[in-house]
């Protein structure tokens, strides 16, 4: 079982990422390929699924939290890792906390994958979310703005969570923007 792998990326492609760590390559799917750069150095926190043709997956988290969450996911019925991957992906695990925490039914139901599993994951999960603390604090006029701009709900998401909490949202839109343009468009 693995915790995390430590190494260079050496191939960046749709939903996973190729790390190479004492002359092993490992194939991770992650959440956001986006945040990896090729050539860069990261630590990624993985969880390793044996499925039943023996083959190992590992599924990877630049954010301890998030793996804590995917964790958390997979305990609800009918959530597999491809579920809780894309939850995550278009939600931001925060937001998907924030949800869980405050029995927000209707939120939940609109996460992409999610429909109709709301109430199972609040009655399943609302009681182990205590390790998260979570202070949501949200830019939902930049998320519109953003999302009008033509951008994607996963580098919505990616570009509001490198913000920090309570900007002004003129300042919050123009460096989303930075944050987009910075790191390309092509999520």
């Amino acid at each position: 079982m693995f915790a995390y792998i430590k190494g260079i990326i050496t191939e960046n492609k749709n939903n996973c990422i190729y790390i190479e760590s004492n002359n092993i390559g490992y194939l991770v799917y992650v959440t956001n390929n986006q945040e990896f750069i090729l050539g860069e150095e990261y630590k990624i926190f993985v969880y390793d699924l044996i499925k039943d043709s023996e083959e190992i997956v590992l599924y990877g988290f630049r954010i301890y939290e998030e793996l804590l969450l995917f964790k958390k996911l997979l305990l609800v019925n009918g959530i597999g890792p491809k579920t809780a991957m894309t939850s995550i992906k278009k939600c931001g695990y925060q937001k998907l906390v924030y949800y869980i925490k405050n029995n927000m039914l209707d939120e939940l139901n609109n996460v992409s994958g999610l429909s109709n599993k709301g109430s199972l994951i609040i009655s399943q999960l609302h009681n182990k979310m205590k390790e998260f603390e979570i202070d949501l604090f949200t830019y939902d006029n930049v998320e519109k703005a953003l999302k009008t701009l033509g951008f994607k709900d996963a580098q919505i998401n990616y570009a509001i969570s490198k913000l920090p909490a309570q900007l002004d949202e003129a300042v919050a839109l123009k460096e989303s923007l930075r944050i987009l343009n910075y790191n390309g468009t092509n999520y």
